[in-house]
């Protein structure tokens, strides 16, 4: 048979289209997705709390299948991590917690209620 044009692994194929740099590149990307999903398993975990649990798992999973196929070629599975990592950055903002705090005391109106997600779990800033 003959042979395809893909590395069957994300890391290497970047090294392979855009050299060391590249692949070093996507190696720091990786890791940092991994480090997110780490942390939000562990804190959904310790808080009981199934959504960051769920979306560690999917971006644990997401990156152990590009060890074996090359899914950022692959916009359906591409788009969908960047909704996924994209929805709780945004919400993390939204919640306050991006850098302004949200309303406290006597400023807080009637109607806010915090998210029941800590969102920096997902976001993978702060501290």
């Amino acid at each position: 048979g003959s042979a395809g044009n893909s590395a069957h692994n994300t890391i290497l194929l970047a090294g392979a289209e855009t050299g060391i740099v590249g692949a070093l590149a996507i190696l720091a990307i990786n890791v940092g997705l991994a480090l997110l999903a780490l942390r939000c398993i562990w804190r959904g975990w310790r808080r009981r709390d199934v959504l960051p649990v769920a979306a560690g798992l999917v971006i644990g999973g997401y990156l152990v299948q590009g060890m074996f196929n090359n899914l950022f070629s692959i916009p359906g599975t591409s788009s969908i991590l960047a909704l996924l990592v994209g929805a709780f950055a945004v919400s993390r903002v939204a919640s306050g917690e991006g850098g302004s705090s949200p309303p406290t005391g006597r400023d807080q109106p009637s109607s806010y209620t915090r998210p029941a997600v800590d969102t920096n779990d997902l976001a993978g800033a702060g501290g």
